[in-house]
């Protein structure tokens, strides 16, 4: 190979690593910020106090999406707790995929009695493999012992890709859909 051929390959190389940066940014910077209603309840009580006559420890209201990144989910949830368990509570929740709970975090997030929303992020973190699928939120209220009190379920399907990888696993991001 003579010397114009092998800089007409390096400079090839590089406009194609150059063309793959920009397609893993423009693939996994996209970020989604518009609220988007993701479940409602389909009874709706007419005030608290009627609410708390209805024997229940807590209703989920309605869910929308405020956030979301390719490894980052942040939820609002809006909840009427009836305070069975004390006046404040702690809520969380898991993310599955076809019935199994994934390796991710949820950032907790205290709530009080009454009918209120909530901010709840559910994120990656060092464990969480490189790529993966989710098709189910769990919402869960426990109490200061950590007891669970509440927990509902709802639909959400989601990629997520781990934003802290190394440069082949961003690439092995790009072709990777559930």
């Amino acid at each position: 190979m003579n010397t114009r051929n092998k800089i007409s390959s390096s400079i090839l190389f590089v406009l194609i690593l150059v063309l793959i940066a920009l397609l893993i940014q423009s693939h996994t910077s996209a970020a989604n910020n518009q609220v988007r209603e993701i479940y409602r309840a389909d009874f709706q009580y007419s005030d608290f106090d009627s609410f708390e006559r209805s024997w229940q420890d807590a209703a989920l209201i309605a869910v929308n999406v405020i956030g979301e990144t390719q490894d980052v989910l942040t939820l609002e949830i809006e909840y009427m707790y009836a305070g069975t368990r004390g006046e404040y509570a702690t809520t969380c929740g898991r993310i599955h995929q076809d019935g199994k709970a994934l390796l991710l975090g949820c950032r907790p997030n205290g709530i009080q009695k009454g009918h209120h929303k909530v901010k709840v992020q559910y994120s990656s973190y060092s464990e969480t493999p490189d790529s993966m699928c989710s098709d189910q939120v769990i919402f869960h209220i426990y109490d200061k012992k950590g007891h669970g009190i509440f927990n509902q379920a709802f639909t959400y399907h989601k990629t997520w890709l781990r934003s802290d990888v190394n440069w082949l696993s961003k690439i092995k991001q790009l072709f990777y859909f559930c």
